[in-house]
């Protein structure tokens, strides 16, 4: 049963049961329109009972993703389907964020984040997967290539925050700002803000993102630039996809800085795109990503 009383110092994440109900509900409901058929997993982790959604291919390579804040496992709503006709899908609701995850204790560290990956791949069965990061998914997806390099075949950087390169220093602020309900703007001006001019964000996920503004309390650890070192031992073939329009840090400066840090990166930009590439221009990003993971 979900607890909305405090465990060890956290904060429960939703406000009420009712909130809850809200929130699974409106999440449920933005895989269903898109026709996901998923299996739910909860799996007991060092963070708490951690949640993946399992959908795609069971025949194919394992695809491990990892979700922006405050977002779920359901952003991937129009990539599930086409990624998941030849992959076997793995999206994870990270403890202390945003999702049906239950979070018990707070991480101190990206290292508390890396053993909560591996007691779900171990649990899971999973070895020598792809692993997909957007946004601060991208930030943690590149902690646990880092510690466990031979567990992953690919490492795939969707518009990741930090990271590499430091977030603009108003944006940062502003995000110190927004984990507690009712902070920040209403859902569809920060979907619009974060997009290329002339995005209109799916209404069901903008739903499931306002249950997230007035019903949640965020508690992740905040993303930083790993240390050049840590990113110069990367061994494994990394993929950095951003857009010209990336509103957290401009994108000819993660150009430059992932060339300068990462070795022999691959970089794509996608043109007149923002944050959120998967929402914003779902056909082109779910064809890039294919063309990496198929290579």
């Amino acid at each position: 049963m979900y607890s909305i009383k405090n465990i060890c110092g956290v904060q429960p994440l939703f406000i009420s049961h009712v909130a809850r109900t809200l929130y699974y509900e409106a999440y449920d409901a933005l895989l269903a329109r898109y026709g996901i058929v998923v299996k739910d997993h909860w799996i007991e982790t060092a963070l708490g009972k951690t949640h993946i959604i399992e959908t795609g291919n069971p025949e194919g390579k394992p695809l491990v993703m990892l979700n922006a804040a405050g977002c779920s496992a359901a952003e991937w709503y129009a990539n599930f389907g086409v990624l998941g006709q030849t992959y076997h899908l793995f999206a994870v609701d990270m403890p202390g964020d945003a999702g049906k995850s239950e979070l018990r204790k707070k991480a101190n560290n990206i290292r508390n984040y890396n053993q909560m990956l591996l007691q779900v791949m171990d649990t899971l069965y999973l070895n020598k997967i792809c692993l997909l990061g957007h946004s601060i998914g991208g930030f943690f997806a590149t902690g646990f290539a880092i510690a466990y390099p031979e567990m992953i075949e690919k490492l795939i950087l969707l518009s990741p925050v930090a990271t590499h390169a430091p977030i603009r220093w108003h944006l940062r602020l502003m995000l110190h700002l927004t984990g507690r309900p009712g902070m920040g703007p209403h859902a569809e001006k920060t979907l619009r803000m974060q997009a290329f001019k002339g995005f209109e964000p799916d209404q069901l996920f903008t739903n499931l993102m306002e249950h997230v503004r007035n019903f949640c309390t965020v508690q992740m650890l905040f993303p930083y630039v790993y240390p050049e070192k840590e990113l110069a031992s990367l061994k494994v073939p990394v993929f950095l996809i951003v857009g010209t329009e990336e509103p957290l840090c401009h994108y000819e400066r993660s150009v430059q800085l992932a060339k300068q840090k990462i070795p022999g990166v691959h970089i794509t930009v996608l043109e007149n795109t923002g944050h959120t590439p998967n929402m914003e221009r779902p056909d082109v990003t779910n064809r890039l990503l294919l063309n990496i993971l198929n290579a």
